[in-house]
């Protein structure tokens, strides 16, 4: 593994202060979302069902994010497959901070963290681990879509120093 890559196979120590720091970053970016799609899928059963003027909407904001996160995270800020105009390099940022994904910065980090660890004690959301212990199924569950993105420590600071260089540009 790159040591640019190496965060370490155990879990942080982590201060209570940089939690309460990070949660509003979390519920912010995560929870957040996730309620107004609930209130709105409720809205679209319950009250009117979407109309065209939804669909649009839908999709207009579909499309982007997509190429945002597939493109611009993805590809683009993680893997460096491509150069890009400032321009574009903006707007894929812009598009792929719209999937309530997280800073783009810690998405691209966490993504070639998972790459160089993938399913092994290390990856930051295996279904299989927790740093360096096994999960069951229903733990696996949890953590490899969504628990991980709750860990403390992640969010602001701990991990910075170890980005690669070309994420700090």
């Amino acid at each position: 593994m790159p040591a640019h890559h190496q965060i370490g196979l155990t879990r942080p120590d982590v201060s209570a202060g940089a939690v309460r720091r990070e949660l509003p970053y979390m519920y912010a970016t995560y929870v957040t979302p996730f309620v107004g799609f609930v209130m709105a899928a409720t809205l679209a059963v319950f009250v009117r069902p979407p109309g065209i003027m939804e669909v649009g909407i839908l999709m207009a904001m579909y499309v982007p994010t997509t190429i945002g996160m597939d493109m611009g995270l993805h590809r683009h800020f993680s893997h460096q497959a491509f150069k890009a105009h400032p321009i574009v390099r903006i707007l894929l940022g812009v598009f792929g901070s719209m999937t309530s994904q997280g800073p783009l910065i810690r998405w691209a980090m966490i993504h070639l963290r998972h790459h160089d660890t993938a399913d092994r004690p290390g990856d930051p959301h295996s279904p299989h681990y927790v740093w360096d212990r096994k999960l069951s199924t229903l733990e696996g569950l949890w953590w490899g879509s969504w628990g991980w993105m709750f860990e403390p420590g992640t969010w602001m600071g701990r991990d910075w120093a170890d980005y690669p260089r070309h994420l700090n540009r």
